[in-house]
């Protein structure tokens, strides 16, 4: 069983999705959390986003909120961990962006995108990526620049 207490970020995101069928629905439910079954684990995604927002030193609250200026690193902290989740680890984009607050798997596919271009022109945000890759130990996913 899944003590959702030490996931802060996933208890978040199950708080946000019940709030959210409260407001569309107005019946209050009880969500249950269980491991996924593609044998990725919600840790694995509360690993990256601690990762990602250490890293880039934001919260894990605005990234997954609506804000969409990027003077901060924001954007780059939200769009890093799409990318890193879906294309690296290899979640299915439907999953990162419902873990990241109710993304459309599009929205995914784009932040996914612009990080291959960061890539391609050797973009400083790569340098963080491969340093949160290396942290969850997995050297042969590291991106060459």
């Amino acid at each position: 069983m899944i003590d959702i207490d030490k996931m802060p970020v996933v208890k978040t995101v199950i708080d946000n999705a019940r709030a959210e069928i409260i407001n569309l629905i107005g019946i209050n439910v009880i969500i249950t959390v269980e491991e996924l079954p593609y044998n990725k684990s919600l840790e694995q995604l509360e690993l990256i986003a601690n990762l990602v927002c250490e890293e880039f030193k934001v919260k894990w609250k605005d990234v997954i909120g609506p804000k969409r200026h990027s003077h901060n690193g924001l954007v780059d902290a939200r769009h890093a961990f799409m990318y890193i989740a879906h294309k690296k680890m290899g979640f299915f984009s439907t999953a990162v962006g419902y873990f990241i607050g109710g993304k459309d798997h599009s929205t995914i596919l784009y932040a996914c995108k612009k990080i291959e271009g960061f890539i391609k022109v050797g973009d400083p945000v790569c340098e963080k990526i491969n340093t949160i890759l290396e942290k969850i130990n997995q050297p042969d996913i590291i991106i060459k620049v």
